[in-house]
């Protein structure tokens, strides 16, 4: 499966930082483009997973993955805004001018409030589970977003920061107490 975003990384200007998850983990980094206001892209790299996290002046725009379980149609059949039997159906309308949440709202089968509210849920869902990863690499090119490639969230990164740290300290204490 192809990078997402690719082109967008590519217009990217430069290599700014780049690392080790053993060394800087998430919220490190993460803070650290924040607090300082950059903007570019952040990709984090785990085995055959890759994640990009969008900025804009230190505030989280967008996020992308490569995982198909993170694709705005399944997030949208997990939090139950429409059914897979639904997701199948438009699956074949979806082409490059017309994108996902285009051919749904389209067909009536969500409005748009609900898009945009599922959009930041994906954003949402794909921030977080970054911070589950221990192992892997991040990479921050440096560099200014075309607007029209992405959507512009614009989410508070330190909330999407404190919850993505709150929901590792409760996945730990739940192992130290149900270790199998």
């Amino acid at each position: 499966m192809e990078r997402p975003n690719s082109e967008l990384e590519q217009r990217a200007k430069k290599t700014a930082i780049k690392g080790d998850l053993e060394s800087f983990g998430p919220a490190d980094i993460i803070s650290f483009i924040e607090l300082n206001r950059k903007t570019g892209i952040l990709v984090f790299e785990f085995e055959k997973v890759s994640k990009s996290v969008f900025f804009r002046e230190g505030n989280i725009i967008y996020a992308s993955s490569s995982l198909e379980k993170d694709r705005l149609g399944e997030s949208l059949c997990r939090a139950g805004k429409i059914s897979p039997e639904q997701l199948d159906k438009v699956i074949g309308e979806v082409s490059p001018e017309r994108n996902i949440g285009k051919v749904l709202v389209e067909g009536g089968f969500i409005t748009a409030k609900e898009l945009w509210l599922g959009l930041r849920r994906q954003v949402e869902e794909i921030v977080y589970s970054i911070f589950y990863h221990k192992e892997g690499s991040f990479t921050f090119l440096e560099g200014n977003l075309s607007r029209d490639n992405v959507i512009n969230l614009n989410m508070s990164t330190q909330n999407l920061m404190m919850e993505g740290i709150r929901r590792i300290d409760e996945w730990s204490r739940f192992l130290e107490k149900f270790p199998s």
